[in-house]
């Protein structure tokens, strides 16, 4: 419930009190005597009742009051008035000063809203230059994503055609096997011999086999270590599965390859008694042996160039993750 507001009446009675007791009118010492009221409502009755006791005497005070009081309530009168207009010209003072520092105050407040607005529309530019960057960023990414896809797919041509390579290169052998089969025959006087060479030719393929497939295990250790930066990169990467199941399919046939070398092996040397004419054939069985020799050669060359090619695309890799982080 609204508090009911003071009524002239009720301040006319008050200021007159005031000024019966000797003291100055003033809005806050009205206040106080009455005990409730806003600033602005004493204000006004304080403003109104000045007004009507101008040119008037104490005899406008109530009728009540002894005559012989009269001349000292006029004087008391005077001099109240003479306060209360210096007491009110000392609130109007006291006003506009205070006006002037709630001025400044909000000027205060307006500019540092200003400012604030300022950084805002700063920040909002950062904002749409940062989200230009990163766009970019991300076509830059996406450029680089295409440019290993590509890379990896040739990587993947050349492991196939070396793949097939080795296919034939193992059917030229099952073929000279075959051949030293059907010779086996005809080299019975000089088998003892020809299994003395032809155990060293083996030795000498086993090394060359084992030197390749040290250096297949350190292609397989870079390819690993390349699969794990790439897989920082891109996380999730399908291309880098595929060629691990053809690394292990590769393995699975150079495993099966050697398991037929060792029962090639075998079966020659249970056709000993079989190799009568393999003496006159010789020559011609080292010719073959050398042509294998070069192809294998050739073989181990094309492996070393595979791997070099495998170092580049690590060494692309590791720039483009050097990069990629530095954009970051």
């Amino acid at each position: 419930m609204a508090r009911q507001g003071v009524s002239y009446e009720q301040a006319k009675q008050v200021f007159t009190t005031i000024l019966i007791q000797g003291e100055s009118l003033s809005i806050q010492r009205a206040r106080e005597a009455h005990g409730s009221g806003s600033n602005s409502t004493w204000q006004q009755h304080l403003a109104k009742f000045r007004e009507e006791q101008k040119g008037k005497s104490i005899r406008t005070l109530p009728e009540s009051f002894p005559d012989e009081l009269v001349p000292m309530f006029e004087q008391l009168w005077v001099k109240a008035n003479e306060a209360a207009e210096n007491r009110f010209e000392q609130d109007q003072l006291l006003a506009k000063e205070k006006e002037v520092h709630n001025e400044k105050e909000v000027k205060a407040l307006e500019d540092k809203v200003n400012m604030l607005n300022e950084k805002l529309t700063e920040a909002l530019e950062n904002n749409r230059v940062l989200k230009a960057e990163n766009t970019q960023l991300g076509s830059t990414l996406n450029e680089k994503e295409q440019k290993y896809t590509q890379v990896n797919t040739k990587n993947n041509t050349q492991i196939d055609s070396l793949l097939e390579k080795n296919k034939e290169l193992l059917t030229h052998v099952d073929d000279l096997k075959a051949s030293n089969n059907q010779l086996s025959t005809k080299h019975s006087e000089a088998i003892e011999e020809l299994n003395a060479k032809h155990s060293s030719e083996l030795e000498r393929a086993e090394r060359n086999e084992a030197k390749w497939i040290n250096l297949y295990d350190d292609e397989k250790q870079n390819r690993k270590s390349l699969n794990h930066k790439l897989d920082e990169l891109l996380k999730e990467n399908s291309t880098l599965k595929n060629i691990e199941k053809e690394k292990i399919s590769i393995e699975t046939e150079l495993r099966l390859n050697k398991e037929q070398l060792d029962k090639l092996d075998l079966r020659s040397k249970k056709d000993e008694k079989l190799n009568s004419e393999l003496l006159r054939n010789n020559e011609s069985l080292k010719i073959q042996l050398e042509t294998a020799k070069a192809d294998n050669l050739k073989f181990v060359k094309e492996v070393n160039k595979l791997k070099e090619k495998v170092v580049e695309l690590t060494n692309n890799q590791t720039k483009t993750k050097g990069q990629a982080n530095t954009n970051q």
